[in-house]
């Protein structure tokens, strides 16, 4: 049986996101998503629109011509013209490496910070299914976090619970969706 517990931020929602991905603890296994540029950079020619990169970093994509994967000219053309990538992927379960979650976490802080926006769930393992979904908003006023495990018990999973508590620390208030 799968267990919901929904947040909503108060006050500084961006702040409160990056805070919470801080306490995710980097034993997890996955990260998967996506985060767009804001509409801003792509305005101002700061981030292109086509290209983006998805971590871990063995795919660059370039909307014109598809997936490349080991293929750096589209990071190579971004960083020459001093843009951002239109959007980040998170998706791939990362080799086995304990510092790959806090890579990915340090990704999707520092563009979380430029006003990206979009959806990522971090997963604990495929066996525990213990899960944190992070989704922002451009706005930055709709930031929400659902936290949800898998079990036949009612006994919340210990990174579960400190999650829970996480969000109560930095000013969440859980609600119920009105449709459940």
């Amino acid at each position: 049986m799968r267990h919901y517990r929904r947040f909503r931020s108060l006050g500084n929602p961006r702040e409160h996101a990056l805070r919470l991905i801080e306490a995710i603890p980097d034993s997890w296994s996955r990260a998967s998503g996506r985060l767009n540029a804001p509409s801003d950079l792509l305005a101002q020619g700061r981030a292109d629109h086509d290209k983006g990169i998805a971590w871990p970093l063995e795919f660059f994509i370039d909307a014109g011509l598809g997936y490349s994967r080991g293929d750096f000219r589209v990071l190579l053309d971004l960083v020459h013209h001093g843009r951002l990538p239109g959007f980040i992927l998170f998706g791939t379960d990362p080799p086995d490496q304990t510092d790959k979650m806090a890579e990915a976490k340090r990704i999707c802080q520092a563009y979380l910070e430029l006003g990206y926006h979009g959806e990522i769930l971090f997963s604990a393992d495929r066996v525990s299914g213990t899960h944190c979904r992070l989704r922002s908003s451009e706005s930055a006023e709709a930031e929400s976090i659902e936290l949800s495990y898998e079990s036949d018990s009612d006994k919340e999973p210990r990174d579960f619970a400190s999650l829970v508590t996480a969000c109560q620390d930095f000013n969440f208030y859980e609600f119920t969706p009105a449709n459940l």
